[in-house]
């Protein structure tokens, strides 16, 4: 009998510090899931790879460059975005949360508590049990 292949999971990483990816890419390499990592270090890079909703799980920083995580996904959302999403962050605010929740996010992670075992159960979370369909993100005359 041949062997059982696993299709590996698809995960974007949007993230522009690259010590961050690498720390990042790190933990999610010592988990215990079959992954495909792909880097995308500014929001420009970001915008075609989250349309194109070819990533199984999305993990985003809340600080790249001069832009925020959460006012990319709000971007995203209205363009037909649908991914799972981790944000990650160095400050996790209550109203960054609040804001990140109301655009697709399934989990927020703070960068200084982040090890190879939170990030996996996090990422287990969000791939296996936070599966059911989010609400429509609010329009603009919405927010």
């Amino acid at each position: 009998m041949a062997p059982e292949t696993v299709t590996p999971v698809k995960v974007l990483i949007v993230d522009d510090d690259e010590e961050d990816y690498e720390l990042i890419r790190t933990f999610l390499e010592n988990g215990d899931l079959n992954l495909r990592i792909d880097w995308a270090c500014n929001v420009d890079e970001a915008r075609p790879m989250m349309l194109s909703n070819r990533h199984d799980l999305y993990l985003v920083d809340q600080r790249i460059g001069g832009d925020t995580g959460v006012e990319l996904l709000r971007e995203m959302h209205e363009g037909g975005f649908s991914g799972k999403v981790i944000l990650v962050s160095g400050i996790v605010t209550r109203e960054a949360k609040m804001d990140a929740f109301m655009y697709g996010v399934r989990d927020v992670l703070s960068k200084q508590n982040l090890s190879t075992a939170t990030l996996m159960n996090s990422v287990h979370y969000v791939l296996e049990r936070a599966s059911k369909p989010l609400p429509a993100a609010p329009s603009a005359e919405d927010v």
